[in-house]
């Protein structure tokens, strides 16, 4: 709530068709009701060039409003309908220029041949595609600021080379007035069980869960296992601080995944419904960001359940692209600390207040000063800045923000902003295709990192986790440009359900940059604490399933 970037929630149901991809097969999947359709890209031939295609053909699209009375801003909504999903870390191999798939990377899955049917989940490739979309054209916003809700939805205007997206006039009209009936039957209902809550129970429910302390367990041994061990990580770490003295990186975002095999009387399936609970009633509560979100893919049965904070890449109505990569992060102080001040008789009075709010603002400012995550952030601005000249009008790369403390709920973090102007012959998909993959999460210079991590990270496919999550937006015929817009966020702080042969498995990425001035065992112990933003919310699931 204290965040800038959380003015609206979005939540949609039923989009108009799903579309996933395989890097390995050049394989896309479109999924449109029960029908499913696949059809294999050409060897010059990108994803990004299909999306790009896609919504090229929802530019400049007027707006009309429907309003039974007050004031209705529909021109504050940042999205209206389109592409939401996310662009698997595997994508880099269709964004990164001179990038080649090792032979260790390759799939040689039979399932996949030209024309010939596909098994569901006959591989990795199936189980979490690469890349997946919705089409939403049908959704209902919510201003968290103004208590507000728009119903919102595509209408179809003669011909359309989409024509699954959108609805007749008369049948938006029918689908807004009986969405409008089922949120205020809602309200009505969660309105009378908050008043009989607030009279039976003496504890306010609207009570947040507390902030883990310093001292609770990062992870329960018997719940989630590394895909590597304490000493393979260290000595990856010191390869990789080998090749930074070597001069072939200034830093390297090394990563590893944990997972959980969920007990098939909790769910046998990734899209199972109550996996929704996991996110609503534990990860929204414990580990609350701007970034947040759950999406689900039947198609495939997978999901993803997020609370990222780091915003990748936003282009808006003015073809203004901004960035903010996050490099340094501290956790706030909201608890009693006079245990450390034996001189303060502590009852949780005014003076206890000022030492919180003391000891808060010096790990805020240790964070700022802090040598090593000043260096993280600033090599990472460097090489955003570098990616936003190749696409960019020349001149108008700037950064407004350097090295800058946000503070959030629970977490400071040291984050800066880097803003260009988009030339007029780039898209919103091309300039998060000239970006990805995500700065913060490979190193710099990008290519050579990216090969050199693939080597030290044992080939093991990230999958969604470092990517990007969010949408592309149909362009708004009132703006300047008209062009389809884009928000997205990077994967992190996130766990992915994917549905295996004989259960439903759980993973968190975690990892940290790598300079010439890391300590392995403090990497080590970073890698540990980051899971800690989504793990205990897994445990708690688990545990009240």
């Amino acid at each position: 709530k204290q965040s800038p970037y959380s003015k609206f929630s979005t939540l949609a149901v039923d989009p108009a068709f799903t579309i996933s991809y395989s890097t390995l097969h050049k394989e896309v999947t479109t999924t449109a009701g029960m029908v499913s359709t696949r059809e294999y890209l050409s060897a010059n031939e990108t994803f990004y060039d299909r999306v790009s295609s896609i919504m090229s053909n929802f530019n400049a699209i007027p707006q009309k409003v429907i309003n039974d009375g007050g004031d209705c801003a529909l021109d504050s909504l940042p999205f209206r309908g389109g592409l939401v999903g996310y662009f698997g870390y595997e994508m880099k191999r269709e964004s990164l220029a001179g990038y080649h798939v090792p032979k260790e990377q390759e799939c040689h899955c039979q399932m996949h041949g030209r024309g010939s049917p596909t098994e569901q989940n006959c591989c990795r490739c199936q189980e979490i595609p690469d890349a997946a979309f919705h089409f939403v054209d049908k959704y209902f916003a919510f201003d968290v600021k103004e208590r507000y809700i728009y119903i919102c939805c595509l209408v179809q205007c003669g011909q359309s080379t989409f024509p699954h997206v959108g609805l007749s006039e008369e049948a938006s009209r029918d689908w807004m007035r009986n969405s409008k009936e089922l949120v205020l039957s809602i309200a009505q209902r969660l309105g009378q069980s908050q008043m009989e809550t607030d009279c039976s129970s003496p504890i306010p429910t609207n009570l947040r869960l507390p902030t883990p302390p310093d001292n609770k367990p990062i992870l329960k041994e018997d719940i989630f296992e590394p895909d590597t061990t304490h000493s393979k990580y260290i000595d990856s770490i010191k390869k990789c601080i080998e090749q930074i003295r070597e001069g072939e990186s200034y830093e390297l975002c090394l990563t590893t995944q944990f997972r959980h095999a969920l007990h098939e009387d909790i769910a046998t399936n990734a899209c199972d419904p109550q996996l929704t609970k996991l996110y609503t009633r534990h990860l929204r509560l414990n580990n609350p960001a701007p970034f947040s979100a759950a999406l689900s893919f039947p198609t495939f049965k997978m999901s993803l359940m997020g609370s990222s904070p780091e915003r990748f890449l936003k282009v808006d109505g003015n073809g203004i692209v901004e960035m903010k990569p996050i490099k340094g992060t501290v956790k706030r102080c909201l608890t009693c600390v006079c245990d450390d001040h034996p001189e303060i008789d502590c009852d949780m009075d005014e003076d206890c207040a000022r030492q919180t709010a003391l000891e808060d603002q010096r790990r805020m400012q240790a964070l700022w000063s802090d040598v090593k995550e000043r260096a993280e952030n600033l090599m990472i601005v460097d090489l955003i800045r570098n990616d936003l000249a190749h696409f960019c009008e020349p001149k108008t790369v700037s950064v407004p923000k350097l090295i800058h403390v946000e503070t959030y709920e629970k977490v400071h973090h040291l984050v800066s902003t880097v803003c260009a102007q988009l030339r007029p012959d780039i898209d919103s998909v091309r300039a998060v295709q000239n970006s990805f993959p995500p700065g913060s999460m490979t190193g710099a210079p990008k290519l050579r990192s990216v090969q050199i991590l693939d080597t030290l990270e044992h080939h093991i496919p990230r999958g969604i986790y470092s990517g990007c999550l969010g949408y592309f937006s149909a362009g708004d015929a009132n703006s300047a440009t008209g062009k389809v817009t884009a928000e997205f966020s990077v994967v992190i702080r996130t766990a992915i359900a994917s549905t295996k042969a004989t259960h439903v498995e759980m993973s968190i990425g975690a990892g940290g940059a790598i300079t010439f001035l890391s300590d392995p065992e403090n990497e080590w112990r970073e890698v540990l604490l980051k899971t800690k933003s989504v793990a205990p919310s897994v445990e708690e699931y688990v545990e009240n399933a």
